[in-house]
């Protein structure tokens, strides 16, 4: 596989501020064939891409899609819609290929380790005793 993956803006304007793009393509060697039908490899070349863009604020729009060069098909494509903040995301996705959606919610963490105790006032800055 080779790929390319990049990225423009950085959601500090109201829209259109940030775009996420990514391309690839992968080929498979032939290889000893499975007697199971459902093991079979059937997409030896693939060529994938995609992107997210800022609509407005914090709600993205992307589209993801993997298309067969051999036999010159659509694998799969999905569709996202993402309310994204610093703390969590929704996002909703749909495959109209396949028939499928789903709702996803992602809650982040920042792993904070400081003092937790309110400033002082006098403006020296605080550390943590040893």
């Amino acid at each position: 596989s080779i790929g390319l993956r990049g990225q423009f803006g950085h959601l500090s304007d109201d829209a259109f501020d940030y775009l996420d793009f990514n391309i690839s393509y992968s080929i498979t060697p032939e290889g000893p064939k499975s007697p199971f039908a459902f093991d079979r490899l059937r997409d030896r070349q693939v060529l994938s891409g995609g992107f997210t863009v800022q609509l407005f604020g914090p709600l993205l729009f992307g589209v993801q899609t993997s298309y067969n060069l051999t036999e010159q098909e659509e694998i799969s494509t999905v569709y996202a819609l993402q309310y994204q903040r610093r703390t969590y995301s929704l996002t909703l996705r749909y495959n109209p290929r396949r028939e499928i959606g789903s709702f996803g919610i992602q809650i982040n963490d920042f792993n904070w380790t400081g003092d937790p105790q309110p400033f002082s006032g006098s403006g020296a800055t605080r550390f943590p005793e040893d």
